[in-house]
């Protein structure tokens, strides 16, 4: 898996046209609106130091054999632990899928993330995100909540936000299409079946 098969060329180095001097690919900078190497080095075009071309010499020997450093954890794997980019001179990312993984559950877990989220999501004041923290219990059946099971509900017709909710009582009004009308007539319904039965609705509730 050659470098230069990942863009059409047929060789791997390149002679400079300012310094003349035949160079290793990697001294050349790739162009992605031509999809060509430039005609300069990186040495004459913008006076890069041979310790940067060094690295990227080796970046070109590892993937040369289907291999990558992480950037982040610095561990060599193979190139399918990388995902796609083509901003860079390999067509990978920098980091790993491991590290961008755990990089972007760290990023939704900060308090600045989520506030943003909120803001532009659910159109939340700064207010209603400190109320949203704060509570802990779901406000229609008061059990304690946290993680993943805390929901911030809002109105799906003025976008506000209205409070904590459970998973469940969040899906059950979302069911209901948050329609009073129907939420009543569900209530209605249950209480006439519990009458008719003789079904003592606090012993349920317990």
């Amino acid at each position: 898996m050659g470098n230069d098969r990942a863009y059409g060329n047929v060789t791997k180095t390149k002679v400079c046209v300012k310094c003349g001097e035949e160079k290793d690919i990697c001294y050349f900078d790739f162009r992605i609106d031509t999809h060509k190497y430039r005609g300069v080095c990186k040495t004459c075009h913008k006076g890069v130091k041979e310790p940067l071309l060094a690295k990227q010499k080796r970046i070109f020997e590892l993937y040369d054999k289907g291999f990558k450093e992480c950037g982040r954890c610095h561990k060599i794997l193979s190139i399918e632990n990388f995902g796609i980019d083509n901003i860079t001179v390999t067509r990978l990312t920098s980091q790993c899928k491991e590290c961008i993984r755990k990089k972007g559950i760290k990023l939704r877990s900060t308090k600045k993330y989520r506030m943003t989220l909120y803001k532009y999501r659910y159109n939340a004041t700064e207010a209603d995100y400190i109320d949203y923290e704060l509570k802990n219990k779901c406000e229609i059946c008061g059990k304690e909540i946290e993680g993943s099971d805390k929901c911030f509900d809002h109105c799906h017709t003025t976008e506000k936000y209205r409070g904590v909710l459970c998973y469940e009582c969040n899906l059950g009004l979302g069911h209901f299409c948050d329609d009073t009308i129907r939420l009543e007539n569900a209530i209605n319904y249950l209480k006439s079946f519990e009458s008719k039965n003789g079904i003592d609705t606090e012993l349920l509730n317990r």
